[in-house]
Formats: C-alpha cells, structure tokens, sequence
C-alpha cells in the first residue's frame, strides 16, 4: 500500500533538505496532483532565482518519480464530508475504491 504523501510534508523535505526515506521511509509512495500542483506554485512564489531553481528541481525530480494521482469525484466527496483526503486516498488505493457509491464502503473500512 503506498502513502499519499501530503504537500506540508514535501515542503519540509526540501525546506530542510531531507531525504524522502527519512520522511516517510522505504514505502511506496503516492503525491495527488493538488499537491504537485502546490508545490509548483511554490516555484512560482520563489523570491530569488537561486531559492527557485533549488524548488524546481525538487518538484521535477519529484514528478518524475512519483506519478500524481487524479482527484477522483469519491476523493472529492470525501473532503467535503470531512474525511481526511490522505486518509481516504490511502483507503481508496487499498481497497480500490473509484466510485462515489465507495464512500460509505470507504467510512466503514476506516472506522474499522
């Protein structure tokens, strides 16, 4: 199963210049396009091009690696229904939930 690794997280990463491992270990990992998305505004938002060539390379290297995953119409109920999207986006890619009928079946299995 891998873990959606949320953008504040990222953001430490490269503030702090860890490594992945050291983040969220050896697990397979998974970004949303959200947060692929965040993270290249934050190139945008750089104040110098050093800071900024540092933040694209980081988020390239990222994307290149790590496919983002879509935001699915179940990802995006769940978020207005109050479910943690990480929470929900783990439980969809574990138990291969792609269909809004899945956000019941995705509430019982996380409260199991």
């Amino acid at each position: 199963m891998a873990v959606l690794i949320d953008t504040s997280v990222l953001v430490n990463v490269e503030r702090r210049r860890l490594s992945l491992e050291r983040a969220v270990g050896e697990r397979e990992r998974a970004i949303s396009v959200i947060t692929a998305s965040e993270l290249l505004h934050g190139v945008h938002r750089a104040t110098d091009d050093r800071l900024r060539a540092r933040r694209q390379a980081f988020v390239e290297y990222l994307i290149s690696s790590i496919e983002p995953l879509p935001i699915t119409i179940t990802v995006a109920r769940a978020h207005a229904a109050g479910i943690e999207p990480a929470v929900l986006a783990e439980a969809a890619l574990a138990f291969d939930l792609d269909r809004p009928a899945d956000l019941a079946r995705a509430r019982e299995l996380l409260a199991a």
